[in-house]
């Protein structure tokens, strides 16, 4: 796919379509309006992954040398990012009396919804900047999940899974699933569908509000299953367990479609996968897990793209930016990040935050960042991303060849000449050789000899000032070699 050209960014050299060659040194330019600092890629494959050539270039122009790529064709591509520095707009101190494990976004973007360890659900307006709705239960079970599920509140309360009636005040346990351990939890609204994850790696679909049929699945591995997440359009589901797989399932016709695994720190250390995203257009997923990593996984091609360890500490959760090619990422280093999907690079400065970070999200415009943690306090963070410019050109890549040599030229320039003459010609090998000139009865008016010790193409200069106006024909001999041409010389 090629990128509409940006009237602010655009590359001015090689051009769409030019031709690089292997081993050779090209120039690559571009117009840069804004003055950002320019992101500089290229792929091989067709765009599917991409390679950081430069970062934060501020010149226009950079000599690159062309590596032998295992591809006839390249793509390049500009970026510069109109951001400003993250700033804390709001911390709500004390928001809970313990650490607070989940935050949600209400759809129409008012409310804010946050459930913690000392088993209090809370809705917050943000507007007011104060608590609306609340429920408490009063035992020793922990809320790990809760989220706005339309007129209702979803949440895991330690073994089993919950809805609360906002409106009737009613909170209801689903009876169904009393024999399951439930630990996390999602929510389609489109389709009026709940799933949960068991710590025996078994995934629950519930429908209709807790009215309808339960249909159930175990995964291969039977691990804990961490975190779920619905796919924008809803027709994906994806479970991130314990044993560091990260499982894309058809909840509808209840298979897997695919599995993904690479969290980890080697020789099954540190597998486990805290959370994960889908980015706006389904196709791509940002994860994260203990190991301090967040990777980003190319979910047409079935693969991982991003593998970044810029975290100190486990990476308890992510979003995708509702806008833009960027997620999120949060962690017990008490640090928020924004990272490139494209090439994994950070994006502005670390976020960060009094205490360690559980839980992290986008607004649905991305305009703020929402988290909170093991400080029990809650933080919204302005976030201005205000335009990504990009230019991408595609180019053809050969292997440079030295064009074929003409053994039989002989050239003179300029002819006719008074008193200077640039001599072209070619020898197969190394030899010396003589030049002379003669004039048209025969006589030899100038004669040299030169010594030479290299093959191939031979360019000379000799100087004739003295020699009179006339015909001539000029000729170089050397062994078992000769060749003459006529010149004119004008006074």
């Amino acid at each position: 796919m090629i990128f509409p050209l940006s009237p602010d960014l655009f590359f001015t050299s090689p051009n769409n379509e030019d031709t690089l060659y292997y081993d050779t040194q090209v120039k690559l330019s571009w117009e840069n309006k804004k003055n950002k600092n320019v992101k500089l890629l290229f792929s091989i494959d067709r765009g599917k992954t991409w390679n950081l050539l430069g970062r934060d270039l501020s010149v226009n122009e950079i000599l690159w040398n062309v590596p032998k790529f295992q591809s006839d064709k390249i793509m390049l591509r500009l970026v510069t990012i109109d951001n400003e520095d993250v700033e804390l707009i709001r911390k709500i101190e004390n928001a809970h009396s313990n650490e607070i494990r989940c935050l949600d976004i209400s759809e129409d973007g008012k409310y804010l919804l946050s459930s913690s360890r000392d088993s209090k659900i809370k809705i917050w307006s943000l507007a007011k900047n104060e608590v609306v709705d609340s429920l408490t239960f009063f035992t020793s079970e922990n809320f790990f999940n809760a989220y706005f599920y339309n007129n209702h509140i979803v949440a895991t309360l330690d073994s089993t899974l919950l809805l609360w009636n906002r409106e009737s005040g009613k909170a209801e346990v689903a009876k169904n699933l009393i024999n399951n351990a439930i630990r996390s939890c999602a929510v389609n609204q489109k389709e009026k569908v709940i799933a949960a994850g068991s710590f025996d790696g078994r995934i629950l679909i519930i429908k209709d509000d807790f009215q309808g049929s339960v249909s159930s699945m175990i995964l291969p591995d039977s691990a804990i299953v961490y975190s779920l997440t619905f796919s924008n359009k809803g027709d994906i589901l994806a479970a991130t367990t314990y044993s560091g797989h990260i499982y894309l399932i058809d909840w509808k016709k209840e298979q897997i479609n695919y599995v993904y695994s690479g969290h980890g720190d080697g020789e099954n250390q540190n597998l486990l996968v805290w959370d994960c995203n889908f980015s706006k257009n389904d196709d791509y997923l940002i994860s994260c897990g203990v190991d301090k990593t967040v990777r980003y996984w190319d979910l047409l091609n079935h693969k991982q793209t991003q593998n970044i360890a810029l975290h100190n500490s486990h990476v308890r959760a992510v979003d995708f930016h509702k806008r833009f090619d960027i997620g999120l990422s949060a962690s017990l280093d008490s640090s928020l990040m924004q990272t490139d999907k494209t090439d994994g690079t950070l994006i502005g400065s670390k976020i960060k935050a009094d205490g360690q970070i559980i839980t992290a999200l986008y607004s649905e415009t991305g305009d703020t960042i929402f988290s909170a943690g093991r400080d029990n306090a809650i933080y919204l963070w302005k976030n201005k991303i205000n335009k990504i410019d990009t230019d991408e050109i595609s180019c053809f890549l050969i292997e440079y060849t030295e064009p074929k040599q003409d053994e039989s030229e002989f050239v003179i320039s300029p002819n006719p000449f008074s008193d200077f003459a640039e001599i072209k010609f070619y020898l197969k090998e190394a030899m010396d050789y003589t030049i002379n000139l003669v004039d048209l009865s025969g006589k030899s008016i100038y004669n040299k000899y030169f010594n030479n010790e290299k093959s191939g193409v031979q360019i000379i200069t000799i100087n004739l000032w003295d020699i009179s106006s006339g015909y001539y024909t000029l000729c170089i001999n050397g062994n078992n070699f000769s060749k003459c041409k006529s010149c004119l010389i004008v006074k």
